[in-house]
């Protein structure tokens, strides 16, 4: 088996443009808000450092069902190259999250939540619940060592439920093996 190495950008952003045309009509207040955030990750299993990249794209998960993901090694979720393996066919196991998105095509509500068993409590606690609406997602990004800590076994199984629809949904994840 060969060596993997990974690239890896993660970015996120809002601009937002407010405009007030004032009460005379002949004036217009207008202000630009947001920020752009980018930040590439060397290769590697410490701060600043990701060595596990894995996409899950266009899941279907039909009104109000659920399934649970184990991010741990996949359990026995398949991209292509057989289940627990990324898409380059190696084995996936993981002891940090570095970035993660969740995007929700719609139609439907997806809701993220820890499993009922080993829930993954680092992004919502051990109750915490995220409803993503239809064109929404959710992204996490932390580059300090440690980072989102995944322990097998104990906490490392995200829930995915869907709601008022059927859901396609898309999993992303930069992670580190150590």
């Amino acid at each position: 088996m060969g060596t993997r190495s990974v690239t890896a950008t993660v970015k996120g952003s809002i601009a937002a443009s407010v405009n007030n045309v004032l009460s005379d009509g002949t004036k217009v207040a207008s202000v630009t808000v947001g920020v752009a955030l980018s930040a590439t990750l060397g290769q590697g299993s410490g701060a600043g450092q990701s060595d596990r990249a894995w996409s899950e794209y266009s899941r279907l998960l039909a009104d109000a069902a659920n399934e649970d993901l184990d991010i741990y090694d996949l359990g026995t979720r398949d991209i292509g190259a057989g289940a627990g393996l990324d898409a380059t066919g190696q084995a996936w196991a993981i002891a940090e999250v570095v970035g993660m998105i969740i995007y929700n095509a719609g139609p439907g509500v997806l809701t993220v939540t820890p499993s009922a068993s080993n829930g993954w409590t680092p992004l919502l606690g051990a109750s915490g619940t995220h409803a993503i609406g239809a064109g929404g997602f959710l992204q996490i990004y932390n580059p300090a060592d440690p980072a989102y800590v995944v322990t097998d076994a104990s906490s490392n199984k995200l829930n995915f439920a869907a709601a008022s629809g059927a859901c396609t949904y898309d999993v992303h994840i930069v992670a580190r093996s150590a």
